[in-house]
């Protein structure tokens, strides 16, 4: 039969107790390091997700403004109204409206008026949230400033876009 001799011992409880400790704090620290990792991934994602919105939608606006031959500002710089030329019939133009609702951008395009508010589309993705919107007639030229926000992310864009008059 097998007899233990002295010096073959198994692992004491104190031996035990320690390598736990040592494995918990281990761990513990990964783990927290994956949950920053994680967070700011996310705030990353956020912050990406609100600059390419406030892009987009000026972007849109620049290449409408562009094109046009008129724009309409209301009092409060919330909303731009932007004839363009139909060349389907010149004797109508293309609107083209931005406007701030429920702090979302929306946009829409009519013919000859402005179209309704019920009739625009919003022209940023959901859960993005514009803060701030400004439109300022500088003489041939508009000044845009929008800043929305994605989480605790925010993107601001100003832009001066010239227009065509004739």
């Amino acid at each position: 039969m097998f007899k233990p001799t002295n010096n073959q011992r198994g692992v004491t409880l104190m031996e035990l107790l320690i390598y736990l400790g040592i494995s918990s704090v281990v761990v513990l620290t990964m783990m927290t390091l994956m949950a920053n990792v994680s967070k700011q991934r996310l705030q990353r994602i956020q912050q990406n997700t609100a600059q390419q919105a406030a892009r987009v939608a000026v972007d849109k606006m620049t290449y409408s403004i562009r094109n046009a031959y008129r724009v309409d500002i209301s009092a409060d710089g919330k909303t731009l109204d932007i004839y363009s030329t139909n060349f389907a019939d010149l004797t109508k133009p293309i609107v083209t409206t931005y406007s701030e609702l429920d702090n979302q951008l929306y946009t829409g395009q009519s013919l000859e008026t402005p179209p309704q508010p019920e009739n625009l589309q919003p022209a940023t993705p959901p859960g993005v949230i514009l803060e701030q919107l400004s439109f300022r007639e500088i003489s041939s030229a508009v000044q845009v400033s929008l800043r929305c926000r994605n989480g605790a992310r925010n993107a601001e864009i100003s832009s001066t876009i010239s227009f065509r008059q004739l």
